[in-house]
């Protein structure tokens, strides 16, 4: 320093002050911890380098002593110690096991890689040293190379679907099968068997053959039986797929399809008539289907449905009923046959597979003999036919029908296909032409019997007679009686009591059911067509009954007094009957009483 001064005074350019130096003490230094240089105090701004012991690292490697002001301090107040290395020695690891980079101690929080040999994968790919207060530790201890499984090698294997030479334990690999063989799983994995590493499916690919088909449906047995291939053991199940078309009706087709589980050996089939089917069964793996097993059949037709059977309506000469299409679901409908019987007592068997087309005959008696020959193409929708109207069908002649004659008539469909004929028949319930009875005595106070007759034919026929009677009374029901007369007997007593009203009908009864019946309304004319349910009047329809029976009363007292002024009583009642759509016959009898007769 230097002196320097002026005129009246003199002082130093620097004064000298003693600064405090940095003291070792000041540091808390751990065990083994080495200050280089190793001193007491260390001056302002000076570097000191920290060392520890082999396999120890300092948590600083160095420190500062940092001049402030009048003193010295250090740069770091935390403790310095020494922090025990990762050893790998500290590693549990086998022989094979390497580490990278290779050497005797680690630094917290450094990755080290874990190698194997060929052949081999280690248990952990990386291993950590990691830091844990005042000393350093590996956060797996335990490292092993553990075997893989070699690249699979067996019989058929085309392909897989990672190509590599050997496989870490537990990965799984898709194994595609050549041509022939066929994959029992869809893949393989690589296990742990205890001892070594293998796959799970040492032959991933075998030869799978189709089921053999050992019994196909009949008749009898409707099972579809099958023998499963060597690879039965593989099988995780079966599909049977079953088509159906007729070669007849292109718009016919059915298909279905069942799962079927390993074991099953058999499969039901409800075979349908003239039917072409085609099933195909094949077994399934894991990894998909196994190759076909194929069936091809056709059925034979059988005989058609049995046709609806309807109401005859019953003419003078003619019956009418109702034809129905068959449908074609046992084969195709060829043709329609009605066939007429009177007196033929032939079994519906025989008059099916037996029966030869006839020609009417008027001089065959008992007649069988066809009416009406109808192909199906002729018969599309629902048609109404008229036996007896004489005309030809297909030069089948439907000739008129007696009017005396019991009849039957019997209905054959016939199904043609590939030189197979089926055929079923019906009969229609048998009937009598034209059933009438005519009233020829009506009671009166002296004679009170009702006597009738049959009108045509004779009475071979009939078994009997149904009658029923009402009787009322100032507009209460009095009297109510149904009878049934043997067929001899062709007359009634009725007790006609007076002031009292009666109403009768009369009806014919055969084996084919009842034929029209005729009314007697006592003092009025007689309604036509009249219904049995007249007769049975209950309780609850009284008053609308006898409220019909005024209006019938005021139409005949109208009728009468047309009469009596000379008017055109007929013209007048053919006006009511086109209104009333019918033809009536009409007769007066002698007590005043009338009598109609008109088709129910």
């Amino acid at each position: 320093m230097r002196c320097i001064g002026n005129s009246t005074s003199a002082t130093w350019d620097d004064p000298i002050r003693c600064t405090e130096q940095c003291q070792k003490s000041a540091l808390f230094l751990g065990t083994n911890v080495q200050l280089v240089p190793p001193q007491d105090y260390y001056l302002p701004n000076t570097g000191v380098s920290v060392r520890c012991p082999e396999g120890y690292k300092p948590s600083r490697d160095r420190i500062t002593c940092k001049a402030e002001q009048d003193k010295s301090v250090w740069d770091v107040t935390a403790p310095i110690l020494c922090v025990e290395l990762c050893r790998e020695s500290d590693l549990s690891v086998d022989i094979r096991v390497q580490l990278v980079p290779s050497q005797r101690y680690y630094l917290p929080n450094t990755g080290v890689s874990v190698r194997c040999p060929g052949g081999y994968k280690p248990s952990q790919d990386r291993i950590t040293c990691k830091a844990e207060q005042d000393k350093s530790v590996w956060d797996e201890s335990v490292i092993r190379c553990v075997e893989q499984c070699a690249k699979p090698t067996a019989p058929g294997i085309r392909s897989l679907s990672l190509n590599k030479d050997f496989y870490d334990l537990w990965e799984s690999v898709s194994v595609t099968c050549a041509p022939g063989y066929h994959g029992v799983s869809g893949a393989v994995r690589c296990e742990w068997n205890g001892t070594s590493s293998n796959w799970n499916e040492p032959d991933p690919c075998i030869v799978l053959r189709r089921p053999s088909f050992t019994q196909f449906p009949t008749g009898a047995d409707n099972a579809l039986k099958w023998r499963l291939s060597e690879g039965r053991k593989v099988y995780t199940g079966f599909q049977l797929n079953i088509s159906a078309h007729r070669e007849y009706d292109i718009t016919f087709s059915e298909t279905e399809s069942h799962w079927l589980g390993p074991n099953v050996t058999e499969f039901n089939m409800e075979l349908k008539y003239g039917t072409n089917y085609t099933v195909t069964l094949r077994g399934f793996t894991v990894s998909g289907p196994g190759e076909p097993a194929v069936w091809a059949h056709e059925t034979s037709i059988g005989e058609p449905l049995l046709p609806l059977k309807n109401q005859i309506a019953i003419g003078d000469t003619t019956a009418t009923f109702q034809l129905h299409p068959v449908p074609d679901s046992n084969g195709p409908i060829s043709s329609y046959e009605i066939i007429v019987s009177g007196g033929w007592n032939g079994s519906l068997r025989q008059l099916c597979t037996s029966y030869t087309s006839t020609r009417y005959n008027s001089s065959q008696v008992p007649t069988l003999y066809t009416a009406v020959l109808l192909p199906a193409v002729k018969l599309t929708k629902s048609r109404t036919f008229t036996l007896g109207d004489g005309l030809y069908y297909d030069g089948f002649f439907n000739s008129p029908l007696s009017p005396d004659w019991n009849y039957k008539v019997y209905l054959r469909v016939t199904s043609k296909w590939k030189e197979v004929e089926k055929a079923s028949c019906t009969c229609l319930d048998p009937y009598v032409v034209s059933l009438k009875l005519e009233i020829t005595g009506v009671p009166s106070p002296t004679e009170t019997v009702l006597q009738w007759r049959r009108v045509g034919g004779s009475r071979r026929d009939i078994t009997g007679y149904q009658l029923n009677m009402v009787a009322w009374k100032e507009h209460t029901v009095i009297e109510e009686e149904s009878q049934r007369l043997p067929p001899n007997v062709m007359e009634h007593r009725i007790p006609m009591e007076p002031g009292s009203s009666y109403m009768v009908t009369v009806r014919a009864l055969t084996a084919a059911g009842p034929g029209e019946a005729s009314l007697w309304l006592s003092g009025t004319p007689k309604a036509t067509g009249a219904s049995d349910s007249y007769v049975r009047v209950s309780l609850v329809l009284k008053p609308l009954f006898l409220t019909v029976l005024i209006l019938i009363l005021l139409c005949v007292t109208v009728r009468e007094k047309w009469e009596q002024r000379g008017a055109d009583f007929p013209a007048f009642r053919n006006l009511i009957g086109q209104f009333r759509g019918e033809k009536r016959h009409r007769g007066r009898t002698e007590r005043g009483g009338s009598v109609e007769m008109a088709p129910l």
